[in-house]
């Protein structure tokens, strides 16, 4: 229904269709979070969650998992992801283990400071199964954890 280019852009970046909008940053976007939404369109997301979870299942294969602070599309088959997590290797477990410290130590935030010295001392609790490179480079290693989860919206700078 665009009559121009603009005109489409500015309908696809915004919620003149609410519900296709919703689903269309599902299944672009790993997690929808609470704030990216007004509280109408929350309700309405929350409200139709199952049928949601059913058209995305069939579509695209994804399953939903909502929280208090929003709803994931998990993509069980790796084919929509570009970048899959959680992952192997030293990046993904040191991401997965300081986001299990940042839940347990019930914590929002820490200073750049902070999160390199908690990766050095899981580095050096995992010294044996690390990349010796990266266990040697707490700073490096922490840099590339908080890449990947900025890239995948776990994060916020």
């Amino acid at each position: 229904g665009a009559d121009s280019a603009q005109s489409l852009l500015a309908r696809a970046e915004r919620r003149s269709a609410t519900r296709q909008w919703m689903r269309c940053r599902l299944v672009e976007d790993p997690v929808l979070y609470r704030s990216d939404l007004s509280d109408a369109e929350w309700s309405e997301l929350r409200r139709r969650l199952g049928e949601e979870e059913r058209l995305l299942d069939e579509m695209f294969g994804l399953v939903l998992e909502a929280r208090a602070e929003g709803i994931a599309a998990i993509d069980p088959s790796g084919t929509l992801a570009e970048r899959r997590f959680p992952t192997g290797g030293t990046i993904g477990h040191a991401t997965l283990l300081l986001i299990a410290r940042l839940h347990d130590e019930r914590k929002r935030s820490w200073h750049w400071n902070e999160m390199v010295c908690v990766i050095g001392e899981l580095a050096e609790t995992h010294r044996r199964r690390w990349a010796g490179d990266m266990v040697d480079a707490p700073e490096r290693l922490a840099r590339r954890v908080a890449e990947l989860m900025l890239d995948l919206r776990l994060a916020e700078r």
